[in-house]
């Protein structure tokens, strides 16, 4: 291969083959030197040769994968293979490189590398245009914010402090309401406490009042990167792995969790759910121990468990709600509480749900125990494939959650897929719910 007056087969033998076949490149290197390269004279080499050779090197790098300690050649006598003992180990590809290309320059009465360019610096020259230090989020990537971003934006407790002052408070960081002077002052930080005080009178403003983060002693920042993990773990995170990432105990990692759940991530106050509803009920508590045959001995089991009703918009939101019985009215009550009597509700053919029908419910009914389970637009798919999702999450993060904590898990579920439709990164949504409190 010609390029640029440079005869790169030798070369590329050594740095792209194949144990044998960089052996034989090596001893081609030895026997026959090569003209080119663009190198006018061994102090110097020029931008071109040193881009095409780290072309070379950035490319070839990638593929470099052999563990074997010795390399072999074909060159023996009777078809067998040759050690040889004088090559360099793969532990350090770097190693092989800068020997064959010494071996190449030594013809020349060059030095390789040049005395201004390394080696190392010359494996990045052909290599995209990043920059290591200043890694960015790419447009390809599915998230919001990196921890990288996270870091940079929230440095120490102070930036986070400031984060709830200018959400609360004061948007340019400086100007707020003051309560007593009843008009909008200055106002400057008071680096002995988590306050800001008004320079005209002395009033302070506390912007962690009122919040979930008030009266603890835990880090501000840390609060804000327990919020991030949340955010940005697509089936939860435990609170054990928490304690990890912080540094903090099992019941501070435990009560932040519990916080952010309760208080951040409930739909209490969401509206009602309207258009098409999928509406239907499964249990929680795991498996029976034994296979049951009967029906009768299924829906026993089922009802023995905790029931889990779930009602779900047709791409939209989701409601899920733990209820006492999947009989009566603590299932009808549930379902008159979050969705509409106008909405259009499709559910299975559980006769729990015919009281609410005669109640004016319009909609589609999908009957499962005739082994039907679509029929045109009318099926449970969306919420059953949702509560596959619920349940496969919390068994992998969480192992086993209590009777008397579930729905606050359950609110955390919702809510992540409930985001999805809202503005801003998850992240972005919990702090706004933080500050709103």
């Amino acid at each position: 291969m010609l390029l640029l007056g440079l005869d790169l087969v030798p070369v590329l033998g050594a740095l792209g083959g194949r144990h044998d076949q960089r052996a034989e490149a090596l001893d081609r290197i030895e026997q026959r030197p090569v003209e080119g390269l663009g190198v006018t004279d061994p102090d110097r080499s020029d931008v071109r040769s040193a881009t095409l050779v780290g072309g070379v090197f950035g490319g070839v790098g990638a593929k470099a994968h052999s563990r074997r300690k010795v390399f072999v050649s074909r060159r023996g006598g009777d078809g067998g293979e040759s050690k040889r003992p004088d090559r360099p180990e793969q532990g350090n590809m770097f190693a092989f490189y800068e020997q064959a290309m010494n071996r190449y320059w030594e013809h020349r009465s060059c030095v390789w590398p040049p005395s201004h360019l390394s080696l190392q610096s010359m494996y990045t020259v052909g290599m995209a245009a990043n920059d290591r230090n200043n890694p960015i989020n790419r447009k390809a990537s599915d998230s919001d914010m990196t921890v990288v971003e996270f870091w940079r934006e929230y440095p120490d407790d102070a930036a986070c402090l400031d984060r709830l002052w200018r959400e609360r408070f004061a948007p340019d960081g400086h100007h707020a309401h003051c309560p007593v002077c009843d008009k909008e002052r200055k106002f400057h930080r008071i680096k002995s406490r988590a306050s800001y005080a008004c320079d005209s009178c002395g009033k302070h403003l506390h912007p962690m009042k009122g919040t979930i983060f008030e009266k603890s002693t835990t880090s501000l920042q840390l609060w804000f990167y327990a919020m991030f993990l949340m955010a940005s773990t697509r089936c939860g995170i435990s609170a054990k792995q928490l304690e990890r990432e912080l540094g903090v105990t099992y019941k501070t990692a435990w009560r932040m969790f519990n916080k952010i759940r309760n208080e951040l991530m409930n739909d209490e106050n969401d509206g009602q759910l309207n258009g098409k509803v999928e509406v239907d009920e499964t249990s929680w508590g795991g498996k029976p121990r034994k296979k049951l045959k009967r029906g009768s001995e299924v829906a026993r089991w089922a009802e023995s468990r905790t029931t889990v009703l779930g009602m779900i918009e047709r791409e939209g939101r989701v409601r899920l709600r733990v209820i006492e019985s999947r009989r009566g009215e603590p299932l009808s009550g549930a379902v008159r509480t979050h969705v509409n009597p106008a909405a259009f509700m499709l559910t299975d053919d559980w006769p729990a749900y015919k009281p609410l029908r005669r109640e004016g419910y319009n909609g589609a009914t999908i009957n499962h125990s005739a082994g039907i389970y679509v029929e045109g637009d009318i099926h449970t798919n969306t919420i059953e494939g949702f509560f596959g999702n619920l349940k496969t999450g919390m068994r992998g993060a969480y192992k086993h959650v209590s009777d008397r904590w579930i729905q606050s898990y359950l609110d955390e579920f919702a809510w992540r897929h409930n985001a999805r439709l809202e503005p801003g990164g998850y992240f972005e949504q919990l702090l706004r719910r933080a500050v709103a409190i």
